[in-house]
């Protein structure tokens, strides 16, 4: 066969074709949008055999721009010799990529060939923002495509440059109906090779800067305004205490300092390069009584900054208080002593911890969950010994709670059931019940499961994850999703007659097939969604036009200089080996490099001022001459 030649090089086997004999045609889903394998999508001017997946755009037929994907990735055709049956099947064939191919979480071997099923998942090296789904549909007759395309052409133009599957226009109109800023998708990556989970995320107000937290205790800082979108790395990590995970952080209210506390019970003060500023002392654990001590004794579950005074801060304790801390106060071998200390109870007037916290828009109260199951509200003037407003049994435990943007709802989440409730925050008592109810949202890790209101208060997203068992001697695997749910109308929530509305999800978006949805954030500032996973990752999603500026739309578009592949293997091969090596790849040593600093440390040190200055040379040569 002559029009195989150009497939030489890639290694296909004799039977690879892109035409298909049975009545099928399959394709690739991404976005919404099917690129069918067919004839069509092939290059004109190569004539080969398959359809190319790389990142060079001027030889592959699907081009996947990412720093992992090879220029020559992979190759899909068909083959009647692999089919058991008449039919021929779609065949992904691995073209020895250096990073891989991914087929439902299972990485394939490199130049491996594997027949794919319909709803099969690929992802092309690292580039795990672009997952492609395996699709099969009905080939229709190229008459049939004429009058489909004529129809088409005199009801709408738009729709013969973009041709969409139902899914799709489905997708499209919800997006633009709730105004969801999802179109756009970029992930933040770790430099280490150990990926461990992210519990926590906070962004400071102007969405410049993105701070993460870990099991680990590592914070990586993330800096937009210095980011390409080809690097997408933290431009500092540090340990904010050694042997302790982070469990929340909070940046303060004009944004120069981070509020961090870890698993231990001494919260941190940071600036924002991560320099400490002031650690939070440690109470006395012997003590009963939590306000007779001055600060917590046993983990850290919660920190928020308050939204207008730039020196008042609060934490909670699974001790079972929440301490006010004024960072102007008083210290105790220079660290922070609290003011104000609150202590919970449930409803039979016992001590309980305290899981999760959060600080209302307005700053005038804080809501906290307990373990009892109780979301109790107090106000931030001191001296209050007992809750503003409390609901009893709303969860088994509640371990997460978040404020809307206009602070007039409250969201809560427990990970022993898979509901999340919304609740009237102006309207909550003991006989109180929940606004809506959002249906079928499991999670796994408690602590880490908080949702997020959209910022103008109608939506409410939800992260979901759960376990996929495997199958054979597969172990069991992470999946993680977020679901969108529309909250009722204002008139809705005064109307206590249509509480307790259970709600279903009007859109969800899978984030991976291998991890899960730890923390959500979505400020109103920026409108980008956030997503912390169980394996690392940070995605982020936006859109050009609804999202503000700031974010990931300051890195969104600044392309990094491009990097030539030959060049470098050019250098590579010119490069120095043997003792020219060493001595290339050795610094360079200045000798008067330090002379500035060493007459600097001499001047302050009186040894050495007082010292008598040395004769000259001259004077010496000469006394030797006359002797």
């Amino acid at each position: 066969m002559s029009d195989q030649q150009p497939d030489d090089n890639v290694g296909l086997p004799a039977d690879a074709t892109l035409k298909s004999s049975n009545g099928f045609v399959w394709g690739l889903k991404t976005g919404g949008a099917s690129i069918p394998i067919s004839p069509q999508t092939a290059s004109s001017s190569t004539g080969r055999n398959c359809l190319l997946v790389g990142r060079q755009a001027k030889t592959v037929d699907i081009r996947v721009d990412h720093g992992s994907i090879s220029r020559k990735h992979a190759a899909l055709y068909y083959s009647a010799a692999a089919s058991s049956g008449d039919d021929d099947c779609c065949i992904l064939q691995d073209l020895g990529s250096k990073k891989g191919t991914s087929v439902n979480g299972t990485l394939m071997e490199k130049k491996q060939r594997l027949v794919l099923n319909e709803g099969d998942q690929i992802v092309f090296g690292h580039a795990r923002e672009r997952v492609f789904t395996v699709v099969k549909q009905v080939k229709k007759d190229e008459d049939e495509k004429e009058k489909e395309e004529t129809t088409t052409a005199t009801n709408d133009n738009t729709t013969t440059n973009n041709v969409t599957t139902e899914g799709q226009t489905r997708i499209e109109q919800i997006l633009q109906d709730y105004e969801l800023p999802i179109r756009e998708r970029m992930t933040l990556v770790a430099q280490s090779e150990r990926r461990h989970r992210v519990t926590c995320l906070a962004v400071d107000h102007a969405g410049n800067r993105l701070v993460v937290g870990t099991t680990d205790g590592i914070l990586r800082m993330y800096d937009f305004a210095g980011m390409r979108s080809h690097k997408l790395e933290p431009f500092k990590m540090i340990a904010v205490e050694e042997g302790q995970g982070i469990s929340d952080l909070c940046f303060s209210n004009t944004g120069d300092r981070i509020l961090a506390s870890t698993t231990g019970s001494q919260p941190y003060v940071l600036d924002r390069d991560g320099g400490e500023i002031i650690k939070f002392v440690r109470g006395d654990p012997y003590v009963i009584q939590k306000d007779t001590t001055v600060g917590h004794t046993a983990e850290v579950t919660g920190v928020q900054w308050h939204p207008f005074d730039r020196d008042t801060v609060l934490t909670s304790s699974i001790d079972g208080s929440i301490r006010l801390w004024n960072l102007n106060g008083k210290t105790q071998f220079k660290m922070l002593m609290s003011d104000t200390v609150f202590q919970p109870k449930s409803s039979k007037g016992q001590r309980t911890t305290v899981a999760c916290l959060t600080i209302s828009p307005h700053g005038r109260e804080f809501a906290v969950g307990t373990s009892c199951g109780s979301i109790q509200i107090w106000s931030c003037k001191a001296g209050s010994s007992r809750p503003a407003k409390a609901v009893y049994g709303a969860h088994k435990s509640v371990d997460a709670l978040v404020y809307s943007p206009n602070g007039q709802l409250l969201a809560s989440r427990s990970v022993q059931d898979s509901r999340c409730l919304v609740w009237n925050a102006n309207k909550l008592s003991k006989s109180s019940c929940p606004v809506a109810i959002c249906q079928d949202a499991p999670t796994l890790f408690a602590g880490h499961c908080r949702p997020s209101f959209s910022p103008n208060n109608k939506i409410l997203c939800v992260g979901v994850s759960f376990q996929r068992k495997g199958e054979g001697d597969k172990k069991e695997s992470e999946i993680g999703s977020i679901k969108f749910f529309q909250l009722p109308s204002s008139k809705q929530q005064a109307d206590n007659t249509n509480n307790n509305t259970a709600l279903d999800a009007v859109l969800e978006l899978p984030v991976s097939n291998t991890a899960a949805v730890t923390d959500i954030l979505w400020p109103a500032k920026t409108n980008q969604l956030y997503l912390g996973t169980s394996d690392g990752q940070v995605e982020v999603l936006y859109d050009t036009v609804l999202s503000e500026r700031g974010g990931a739309l300051l890195a969104h578009g600044k392309g990094g200089r491009p990097q030539n592949e030959k060049l470098a293997e050019l250098f590579q091969s010119r490069a120095p080996t043997g003792s020219a090596a060493l001595v290339a790849n050795h610094a360079i040593i200045a000798p008067n490099a330090t002379r500035h600093k060493r007459k600097r440390r001499d001047e302050e040190d009186p040894s050495e001022t007082l010292k008598p200055q040395a004769p000259g040379a001259k004077f010496r040569m000469g006394r030797l001459n006359n002797m």
